[in-house]
């Protein structure tokens, strides 16, 4: 090949990778330009959130929230796209906040109408207690039907909710401290059993006590005394009644249990047996 070849395809090179350099810088100039352009047009009035609504809460809940969520998308404009943006407005922020400022706060949804952003929530309602600690004092939490422990409980709420009670541990708000059971079955459960007792005797649900795989011991008072009815999260609840109603249905014990005799337990964490025990008296099983 020529030197003067060689000079043309150099050249020819030369100029192809300077139509490449050009292109990019043009295409990367384009980009910036449509960036500035779009980010103006977010930032534009008629593309922002104006106003919050919030339903679903307390009105003293809704001022609190609604003062933590015009604080996040209000106060701070220094960044390039507004939290105000009505299509970038940070969902998730929001959420978390309402969650910390509301520990009732259960679901939460958010729909926008026009430049109003509506925030829906669902409160948590209260079905039970988790108490720990020494009885007299004891500190305790609400849960909802999940079973998630959202917010501290006063004492006076115990003998209102059922309570479920363990001498030592503590939780975190917002975690489950009963993971394996599933807690609106188990607290109808425990109201069938309660009445199903209150047609021998009458017998008051104290509290639930919680052991160790899944084992669970239903705390009554007959005549001021306490007696335990033993259940295991893992047997079928309605076969547990079944063998209540068994128990209950025998001569010997239902004629002891309506003469005043006091139980001191009765257990039905297995399937095909059950056993019971009266104070001062020999366990003795059935089925």
């Amino acid at each position: 090949m020529t030197s003067s070849k060689k000079d043309l395809l150099a050249t020819g090179k030369k100029r192809a990778h300077r139509r490449l350099s050009v292109s990019i810088v043009l295409i990367i100039i384009f980009i910036l330009i449509v960036t500035i352009e779009l980010i103006f047009l977010l930032r534009s009035p008629k593309f922002l959130i104006e106003q919050i609504k919030i339903s679903g809460a307390s009105p003293y809940e809704q001022e609190n929230i609604s003062k933590a969520l015009n604080k996040i998308l209000f106060t701070d404009n220094s960044n390039l796209i507004p939290r105000r943006s009505l299509l970038f407005y940070p969902r998730t922020l929001l959420s978390e906040t309402i969650h910390q400022v509301s520990p009732r706060a259960g679901e939460v949804g958010m729909s926008l109408m026009g430049q109003t952003l509506t925030v829906t929530i669902l409160e948590r309602k209260p079905l039970a207690l988790w108490c720990y600690g020494h009885e007299d004092l004891k500190q305790c939490f609400f849960l909802d039907q999940k079973g998630v422990a959202f917010s501290t409980a006063p004492l006076f709420s115990v003998g209102i909710f059922p309570e479920f009670y363990q001498a030592t541990g503590t939780i975190a708000l917002f975690s489950q401290p009963l993971p394996e059971l599933d807690l609106v079955p188990f607290l109808n459960f425990s109201l069938q059993a309660t009445d199903l007792i209150q047609t021998l005797s009458p017998s008051t649900l104290k509290r639930i006590e919680m052991g160790s795989a899944g084992d669970l011991a239903l705390i009554f008072t007959q005549d001021q005394q306490e007696w335990r009815l033993l259940v295991n999260s893992q047997v079928n609840p309605d076969l547990v009644l079944a063998n209540l109603k068994a128990v209950f249905s025998a001569v010997s014990f239902k004629e002891a249990f309506q003469a005043g005799a006091h139980l001191d337990y009765l257990d039905l964490r297995f399937s095909s047996k059950v056993f019971y025990k009266f104070k001062d008296t020999p366990t003795k099983n059935l089925l």
